[in-house]
């Protein structure tokens, strides 16, 4: 469970419906649909910190937008504080959130 002292806000969070709308607490790792940072110049922070946090917390997918080359990178199947798998989508492409099969987006609707 992400705490106070290890939780960073995403820019975008995706969370499980409830019916108190969290008002009970926090959503948990296993609420998080879908984790998206938009970052410039937080882009390595992003990456090298909140990533492995992300997955070392069980959270199953994470995007990070990269504003400075276009593209975002998808991170998948968390698994000993590492994402096991990473993508890379550019204009052009579309992509969906694994727990979101039907949410299809096109990459360039998430970039400037």
């Amino acid at each position: 469970m992400l705490d106070l002292y290890d939780a960073p806000q995403p820019d975008v969070a995706l969370l499980r419906p409830k019916t108190d709308f969290y008002l009970s607490g926090h959503p948990n790792p296993s609420d998080i649909l879908l984790l998206i940072e938009v970052a410039a110049s937080s882009l390595d922070y992003d990456r090298e910190v909140k990533a492995p946090l992300y997955a070392s917390k069980g959270v199953a997918e994470y995007w990070l937008v990269d504003l400075n080359d276009d593209l975002i990178s998808r991170y998948l199947d968390p698994s000993g504080g590492m994402y096991q798998t990473v993508t890379h989508h550019r204009r052009g492409e579309s992509v969906a959130p694994r727990l979101l099969p039907d949410c299809v987006l096109e990459v360039a609707e998430l970039l400037p």
